[in-house]
Protein backbone atom coordinates (compact mmCIF):
# COMPACT_ATOMS: atom_id res chain seq x y z
CA UNK A 1 0.00 0.00 0.00
CA UNK A 2 1.33 3.47 -0.57
CA UNK A 3 0.29 6.81 1.11
CA UNK A 4 -1.72 8.04 -1.41
CA UNK A 5 -3.68 4.77 -1.18
CA UNK A 6 -3.66 5.17 2.66
CA UNK A 7 -4.72 9.01 2.92
CA UNK A 8 -7.30 8.55 0.85
CA UNK A 9 -8.95 5.29 2.94
CA UNK A 10 -8.69 7.45 5.51
CA UNK A 11 -9.63 10.32 4.50
CA UNK A 12 -13.32 8.77 2.55
CA UNK A 13 -13.81 6.80 5.69
CA UNK A 14 -14.14 9.26 8.38
CA UNK A 15 -15.88 11.57 6.06
CA UNK A 16 -18.51 8.64 5.03
CA UNK A 17 -19.17 7.82 8.66
CA UNK A 18 -19.21 11.40 9.92
CA UNK A 19 -22.08 11.46 6.97
CA UNK A 20 -24.13 8.35 7.90
CA UNK A 21 -24.04 9.01 11.54
CA UNK A 22 -25.28 12.74 10.96
CA UNK A 23 -27.80 11.31 8.72
CA UNK A 24 -28.81 8.88 11.61
CA UNK A 25 -29.44 11.03 14.04
CA UNK A 26 -31.44 13.49 11.65
CA UNK A 27 -33.47 10.06 10.01
CA UNK A 28 -33.31 7.59 13.20
CA UNK A 29 -33.21 3.87 11.85
CA UNK A 30 -32.60 5.18 8.04
CA UNK A 31 -29.16 4.04 8.02
CA UNK A 32 -28.59 0.99 10.60
CA UNK A 33 -31.96 -0.93 9.13
CA UNK A 34 -29.20 -1.32 6.43
CA UNK A 35 -26.09 -1.86 7.74
CA UNK A 36 -23.57 -0.26 10.44
CA UNK A 37 -22.15 2.83 9.49
CA UNK A 38 -19.23 1.69 12.04
CA UNK A 39 -17.73 -0.53 9.65
CA UNK A 40 -16.31 2.86 7.81
CA UNK A 41 -14.75 3.43 11.25
CA UNK A 42 -12.88 0.42 11.20
CA UNK A 43 -11.76 1.08 8.05
CA UNK A 44 -10.87 4.48 9.29
CA UNK A 45 -8.31 2.77 11.74
CA UNK A 46 -7.12 0.49 9.48
CA UNK A 47 -6.07 3.19 7.06
CA UNK A 48 -4.79 5.37 9.68
CA UNK A 49 -2.55 2.54 10.98
CA UNK A 50 -1.69 2.09 7.40
CA UNK A 51 -0.70 5.68 6.96
CA UNK A 52 1.52 5.98 10.35
CA UNK A 53 3.12 2.80 9.45
CA UNK A 54 4.08 4.01 5.91
CA UNK A 55 4.85 7.72 7.49
CA UNK A 56 7.38 5.78 9.60
CA UNK A 57 9.20 3.35 7.52
CA UNK A 58 9.97 6.96 5.08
Amino acid sequence: MNISLAKMVTYVSLISWIFFVLLELLMPTSVTRLFSPHWFLLAFLIGAIGWYNLLVRK
